[in-house]
């Protein structure tokens, strides 16, 4: 027994929904939606404007913050703090070279993705801002970018930076860069208080035009309240002078207080008198830092939550301050 004519049309017209229906699933499927919150660091070096006694700044790059993306390939909502530090610090640019960056404009936020492999790019927008991180004075980026590849599969999203034209706060160009980072999605909602540990690391300067490295790992229990619980945390600061180094031990609830509304927040940690800080190599007691601090804005996507170091002012072993920094991290 043969199809009818009208039969023949039905059938025709149910594949094409089916076709149709799968189209609009497999362009769902290349699209982001929803917030994502992005961390990522990396090395980077720039053009030092031509300076005769370097040929070029090398330094660290950090980003951290939390997108919303639209499945059109931008975004509407973005909260991002991008920071940048180097080797120039104060015989030459007694400002620093190092800038941090705070993305908050929707439109900063460009991407494509096909088949689990895109591109991903934040360009600065006359409503954003870039700082000089220790003297504060603006600098001026507008339309200046910064673009990555972008790599999808099971969920997880991974980027690499390809390019940046981002100026420095003694004007160079911050063109050369290895830095790498991830996407990670979720929903929205408060902090718990369970336990978390803490994780984050990059580069800082401080201000005998040392560059060095920052890192920071520990375990803490937030409270309902904007501060802590307990705590027990390590941070560790290293340079090209081994002597320099130092090793902090913060244990005290008073050390940690946060705040945070709608996904955006930030968190800092002060050194109290109970805690301790050591030269690292030779194990004696460094120069007191007690008071001192390191600041993070934190940003949360479900329960994923990642930090950009915004700013910091402890002293190293030789009594430097350690005061421009690229570092990034996580609570999980």
């Amino acid at each position: 027994m043969g199809i009818s004519r009208n039969g023949t049309q039905r059938v025709a017209l149910l594949m094409g929904l089916v076709v149709a229906a799968l189209v609009i699933a497999a362009g769902n499927a290349r699209a982001l939606s929803g917030p994502e919150v992005l961390a990522a660091f990396g090395a980077i070096s720039d053009s030092n404007g031509g300076n005769t006694l370097t040929t070029h700044d090398q330094g660290g790059l950090a980003l951290a913050g939390r997108i919303t993306f639209t499945p059109g390939g931008g975004a509407s909502a973005v909260n991002i703090t991008l920071g940048y530090t180097d080797n120039d610090c104060c015989t030459l640019f007694p400002a620093h070279d190092g800038i941090t960056c705070s993305l908050t404009t929707p439109s900063d936020v460009a991407y494509t993705l096909t088949n689990g492999v895109g591109t991903l790019t934040l360009t600065v927008a006359a409503t954003d801002t870039c700082v000089q991180t220790v003297a504060g004075t603006s600098v001026a980026n507008t339309g200046k970018k910064i673009a990555f590849n972008m790599y999808k599969a099971a969920g997880a999203i991974a980027l690499s930076a390809t390019s940046m034209d981002l100026i420095d706060g003694a004007g160079h160009t911050i063109g050369s860069l290895a830095v790498s980072g991830s996407l990670s999605t979720g929903g929205s909602g408060a902090i718990s208080a369970a336990p978390r540990v803490l994780q984050a690391q990059g580069a800082a300067a401080d201000t005998d035009d040392d560059l060095g490295g920052l890192a920071l790992a520990g375990r803490v229990k937030l409270d309902a309240t904007g501060g802590a619980e307990s705590l027990d945390i390590t941070l560790g600061w290293a340079e090209q002078f081994e002597t320099d180094g130092i090793t902090c031990h913060l244990t005290t609830p008073g050390d940690l207080a946060y705040i945070f509304t709608s996904g955006v927040g930030t968190l800092t940690l002060t050194v109290a008198a109970g805690d301790t800080c050591i030269e690292t190599v030779s194990g004696s007691a460094s120069p007191s830092n007690t008071g001192r601090k390191i600041t993070f804005n934190l940003y949360k996507s479900g329960n994923q939550v990642v930090l950009g170091g915004t700013s910091i002012n402890f002293l190293d072993a030789s009594h430097n301050t350690i005061d421009s920094l690229a570092i990034s991290g996580s609570l999980r």
